[in-house]
């Protein structure tokens, strides 16, 4: 439970990179571009985290690149689900602001959690 709860404030700290990121590129990058630079700023900043905090008592088997290539396939997988899942919910409840809200929380945690299997299971191995 202790890992679950780190992984998750790693995450809102990575939340938070990734959109200044996106805000400070997206007009000149334009918000494709930018959110590719974005999300490749928010992996390596909670892969650093996490690394350090929440499974600092790892077993390092692999390089650093090793790791960070690993984490950013594992990264992958989550946001796959969370936009699948925050896709398939808008086209059922709708697109008005409180759905979308609705629709990115869930989709969110769904990443998040998925994330965390496998950055525990496949990445930060005991």
């Amino acid at each position: 439970m202790k890992q679950l709860s780190q992984f998750f404030f790693v995450g809102l700290a990575g939340f938070a990179v990734d959109f200044g990121v996106l805000t400070a590129l997206s007009s000149s990058l334009g918000p494709y571009y930018a959110r590719i630079a974005s999300f490749i700023s928010a992996v390596v900043f909670t892969w650093a985290l996490n690394r350090s905090i929440t499974f600092r008592t790892a077993r390092r088997a692999n390089s650093p690149l090793q790791e960070l290539l690993r984490y950013f396939i594992a990264m992958l997988m989550g946001g796959a689900i969370n936009i699948a899942l925050y896709s398939a919910l808008i086209s059922v409840i709708g697109q008005e602001a409180h759905h979308l809200l609705l629709a990115i929380a869930i989709g969110s945690l769904a990443g998040m959690l998925a994330n965390f299997w496998a950055s525990k299971k496949l990445v930060f191995r005991p």
